[in-house]
């Protein structure tokens, strides 16, 4: 529907020209005192209609894509937080394991420190048994170590993972120190 002015009304707003509010009034006063005919208001109506009808499927279709992406959200928060606990869960387990081997590792130094030092004053034939016990103390020590350093390293990657490294425990250092002695033999 066109207006005297040749200013185009749309979905019943009159724009305002730049000639200001004033000349919008004047606009919608003579184009309130123009009645179009009963088919041009009808086209209008169902242009309206329409529109108002496009305008409620979008904001549907909106509200739906909402509600699917919080859903998702929540979903994947879910996810995030059971995911945490699962790590906070194995870091406290490879600490406590880390811990359990330190303790267990500084005990076998301290009984193989005990049996070398009873070593020196036994005879040869005792030496020997217990060379063989030292043996299998240090086969037992080497493999304590290698599993100290896998949870070691299990642990940094635990933490990485979880976002907060502590120098503190990050590595621990033992050293283990074992004296050999070499029996010749007696002629």
């Amino acid at each position: 529907m066109k207006m005297s002015s040749n200013t185009p009304m749309v979905n019943g707003h009159v724009p305002c020209g730049p000639l200001g509010a004033d000349a919008g009034m004047v606009v919608a006063a003579q184009a309130s005192a123009h009645v179009g005919s009963p088919e041009e208001t009808l086209q209008q109506m169902n242009i309206l209609i329409k529109e108002n009808s496009d305008l409620k499927e979008a904001l549907k279709q909106t509200n739906t894509a909402m509600k699917e992406r919080f859903e998702g959200l929540a979903v994947w928060k879910d996810k995030q937080k059971e995911e945490r606990d699962f790590l906070e869960h194995k870091l406290q387990e490879a600490k406590d394991r880390i811990n359990a081997l330190t303790k267990r590792n500084e005990d076998l130094r301290k009984k193989l420190q005990a049996l070398e030092g009873s070593v020196e004053g036994a005879c040869q034939s005792e030496e020997q048994d217990h060379g063989s016990e030292v043996e299998m103390l240090r086969t037992m020590i080497t493999r304590l170590k290698a599993e100290k350093d896998d949870l070691v390293a299990m642990n940094s990657e635990l933490q990485l993972k979880l976002g907060h490294g502590s120098p503190d425990d990050s590595f621990i250092e033992i050293r283990i120190a074992v004296s050999f002695r070499t029996v010749d033999s007696q002629s």
